[in-house]
């Protein structure tokens, strides 16, 4: 079968004006590159890690600059199995999730899993008042189109363990009852 890398690389000239690009490069069976490799612009500043959703899709996570001047948010980006943009997810490709509501915090997201629906899972740490105070950031993204699913928490949840200090999530699991570990 193929494998499909996914790496972010600096600024490439004529190919990518974002600070980070997104590559996404297939290997056949062997190793081999195959013709499928794509550079994309996607307004991530990191990829921190890619899966494969359960109708092919690719599936790639990092951090994006919010409104804010230091801020970032977690950022989400989908693309079809051909390596195209998926429009449907955000609108463009693309969803940003701001756990703090848009002040200069930093949310970071750190693993993604998929539900028996296809519905995405991202967690990591989120900032959400004092700087250094970090808590245990999870959302539920609709497989349908990437939004926020409303049926999970209060839109997204934020997880504070251990009150002033970094509480962060290391990966995300879902089990086959459905529940996220």
């Amino acid at each position: 079968g193929e494998v499909t890398l996914v790496f972010s690389i600096p600024t490439l000239e004529n190919r990518c004006a974002d600070p980070t690009c997104i590559v996404l490069l297939c290997l056949d069976g062997n190793g081999q590159p195959v013709t499928l490799t794509r550079i994309k612009a996607a307004a991530l500043s990191a990829v921190r890690a890619a899966a494969i959703d359960p109708f092919g899709r690719i599936v790639v996570i990092g951090e994006t600059q919010s409104g804010g001047v230091r801020g970032y948010d977690f950022g989400v980006v989908r693309f079809k199995p051909d390596l195209s943009d998926d429009l449907v997810f955000g609108g463009d490709g693309g969803v940003a999730i701001d756990f703090a509501g848009g002040r200069d915090n930093t949310d970071i997201p750190i693993g993604l899993a998929f539900d028996q629906a296809g519905n995405i899972v991202v967690a990591g740490m989120a900032q959400r008042s004092a700087a250094g105070d970090y808590d245990i950031g999870v959302v539920r993204l609709r497989e349908s189109d990437g939004s926020v699913d409303p049926m999970f928490g209060k839109r997204f949840v934020a997880y504070d363990l251990n009150g002033l200090g970094e509480d962060e999530a290391m990966s995300v699991a879902i089990d086959s009852s459905g529940r996220i570990v």
